[in-house]
């Protein structure tokens, strides 16, 4: 059918859809069972029975059974996913993420998905409580159970999306505080494989709530070297970057790195170099151990001019990890 002709239809049927409502027994069948071709007219009724309340049991159930039989568009997932059950959140939201694509409609739809389906930390930041009246109160997920599956999800979403979605939480100011940042970067952290975006976030939390540089720089860094995160190369750059970001709070953590390390890091970043030395001078009470730096920092000013303390939030939005699969489209900076 012309697509002309379906806009006509679903205008013309708003009205009488709105006078069946939700409950009617045979237009649920009829969506139950609407044959190939008719989902747009379909996710326009799914559209008309939730828009000014919440879906029902039965139309829950419904939209879950056609999505488990047919590849519907993510949308259909929209207007129930705050009625499903946890384990179906998780499941299928990371399929809803994945339709942002820079644009400002599927942004917003997404933006009101996670307002939906998750707390508001109270700021005793311990009680649950809600901002929706939703019955079962312990379906709802957590604001750092939603940012810890953005990353975790970040192959099935995409990168260029699931970088989308976590601006889209740093946005949500009254959600995603420091010290809810704070708990998902160590959660993150205690994971055995970290997400290529994990130090992008770092940065970004970094930048947003200055707070958190000593988080960083006394634990974050140095669990980071402790799982030789050098042997990962985006990571690697992500530390490298978020090294000069915090620099100079970040200095005592770069000393534990082992001494190739250290010198491909003030390669990468000679601005860091200078820092370093004086650190070492001022801080450093082993003769031998100094040597050992300032083999690598050297005895003499460093031809970079570049202040350590000159970095901005640029950095964060410059560093996009390279796609972790060969058919990620790179992230534009």
């Amino acid at each position: 059918m012309d697509t002309t002709v379906q806009d006509a239809i679903q205008e013309l049927i708003t009205a009488l859809i709105r006078s069946l409502g939700s409950s009617h027994g045979k237009l649920l069948t009829l969506m139950r069972n609407c044959p190939p071709g008719a989902e747009t007219l379909a996710l326009r009724v799914l559209t008309i029975f939730t828009e000014h309340g919440r879906a029902s049991t039965q139309l829950v159930a419904l939209v879950k059974a056609l999505i488990n039989e047919r590849d519907l568009d993510a949308r259909f997932l929209i207007p129930i996913i705050a009625e499903m059950d946890k384990p179906d959140i998780m499941r299928h939201l990371p399929r809803i993420v994945s339709i942002l694509n820079g644009q400002a409609e599927p942004k917003n739809l997404v933006r009101s998905v996670f307002s939906s389906i998750v707390t508001t930390p109270p700021q005793t930041f311990g009680s649950v409580t809600s901002n929706l009246p939703r019955v079962r109160q312990s379906e709802l997920l957590t604001p750092a159970e939603l940012m810890v599956l953005l990353h975790d999800s970040e192959k099935e979403i995409g990168l260029k999306s699931a970088i989308e979605a976590i601006g889209i939480c740093f946005s949500m100011t009254d959600v995603f505080r420091s010290e809810i940042l704070a708990v998902v970067m160590q959660q993150i952290m205690d994971e055995a494989d970290l997400p290529v975006l994990f130090l992008r976030t770092v940065i970004q939390a970094v930048t947003t709530y200055k707070s958190l540089v000593g988080f960083v720089s006394t634990t974050l860094l140095s669990r980071l070297i402790t799982k030789k995160i050098w042997t990962n190369p985006p990571l690697w750059e992500g530390f490298i970057r978020c090294a000069k970001v915090i620099a100079p709070a970040s200095f005592g953590a770069l000393l534990q790195l082992p001494k190739d390390q250290i010198r491909e890091l003030v390669d990468k970043q000679p601005s860091l170099k200078s820092g370093l030395r004086d650190y070492v001078n001022k801080k450093g009470t082993n003769k031998v151990r100094n040597a050992y730096f300032l083999d690598i920092f050297g005895d003499q000013e460093d031809a970079a001019t570049t202040p350590v303390h000159a970095t901005t939030s640029e950095d964060s939005q410059a560093f996009t990890p390279p796609p972790a699969e060969p058919t990620a489209e790179p992230t534009p900076a």
